[in-house]
């Protein structure tokens, strides 16, 4: 069975993109999802997992609709293949595990390089855009345009002591 997985991180963004290619790409179960990358705790994806057998193929628009996290995405993969499920990203044709299976560990070995690559630069991205929008927020304060984001922590002051509550 070929299963295909749709995901974004929030409510307010859309699937369709992924689900059309999901479907040109002939998968028989394709399962949406809406919640963050940031593990693989996520009731529709575990719900998929569990039905995925020895033989299925995985595909995924892009290797990010696995997750955020490098070593989590890293360890499903290796769990994946030890199952002998084969995986497909389709914007990224050398992840096509289907591509190895006569070439004893090329495969694995093709994966291990590009996974770790492409992780590498995902988080220097990451790490860039952070650094940006840091350098963004200390120049709109500095021009009194940051009003800052809602606060979680509700600040009280007693009697020249402070008390913290979480709202």
């Amino acid at each position: 069975m070929i299963f295909g997985y749709a995901r974004v991180s929030s409510n307010s963004q859309n699937l369709a993109r992924q689900i059309q290619e999901l479907k040109e790409f002939g998968c028989d179960r394709i399962y949406e999802e809406k919640q963050s990358g940031r593990d693989f705790n996520r009731p529709i994806y575990r719900e998929m997992r569990s039905k995925m057998r020895f033989g299925d193929v995985l595909v995924v628009h892009d290797l990010s609709r696995f997750g955020r996290n490098k070593q989590e995405i890293i360890d499903e993969w290796k769990s994946l293949i030890d199952e002998e499920i084969e995986i497909v990203v389709l914007n990224m044709p050398i992840l096509d595990t289907r591509k190895y299976k006569e070439l004893q560990g090329v495969g694995q070995l093709v994966s291990d390089l590009v996974l770790t690559l492409l992780y590498w630069m995902v988080e220097e991205e990451r790490e860039r855009i952070r650094i940006a929008q840091r350098e963004g927020i200390e120049i709109a304060k500095r021009q009194g345009k940051f009003q800052g984001g809602k606060k979680s922590i509700m600040q009280v002051q007693l009697v020249g002591i402070k008390l913290y509550t979480m709202r």
